[in-house]
């Protein structure tokens, strides 16, 4: 009898499993996954996989060529918000950290160049300047949120 309770159990779980599995990617989300399979750091230091849709990367990448011929020197542009977490919608824009090490004298000011290098192509993309010394305060809660959740683009 125990054993009867015990495969039940096992049985709803992997129900379960199945279920949340489907709900978090829709096929018509899975079919527009990038092949490249991003690793990244994650709190306790495990590492995880994350993937992307194409057309994200593809629009990331683009900008960056954009804010780079524009002469600032980048170290990084990292994903991160509902694109990152896998909850984007249709609507949904693009959460980018722009890091330089130019980055830091005047944010609203580097935040204004760096929207005003988005144009029309890349206007759903939101860009949020950082110095690399400024991505790693623990009292910033966008930055924690960008290291938690981040996922790094390689440009």
């Amino acid at each position: 009898m125990n054993l009867t309770r015990t495969n039940i159990a096992i049985g709803h779980y992997q129900r379960s499993l199945r279920q949340s599995q489907t709900r978090v990617l829709p096929q018509s989300y899975r079919d527009n996954l990038s092949q490249e399979v991003v690793p990244y750091l994650q709190g306790d230091l495990q590492m995880v996989k994350k993937l992307l849709n194409k057309s994200v990367i593809t629009l990331v990448k683009e900008y960056a060529k954009v804010v780079n011929d524009h002469g600032i020197k980048t170290s990084q542009f990292i994903v991160f918000g509902s694109q990152a977490k896998g909850t984007a919608k249709d609507y949904s824009d693009i959460d980018l950290c722009v890091v330089s090490p130019t980055f830091g004298k005047n944010s609203h000011t580097e935040m204004v160049k760096l929207i005003n290098l988005r144009g029309l192509r890349y206007s759903n993309i939101e860009p949020y300047p950082y110095h690399p010394k400024y991505l790693t305060v623990k009292l910033d809660p966008l930055a924690s949120e960008i290291r938690k959740y981040g996922i790094p683009i390689t440009i």
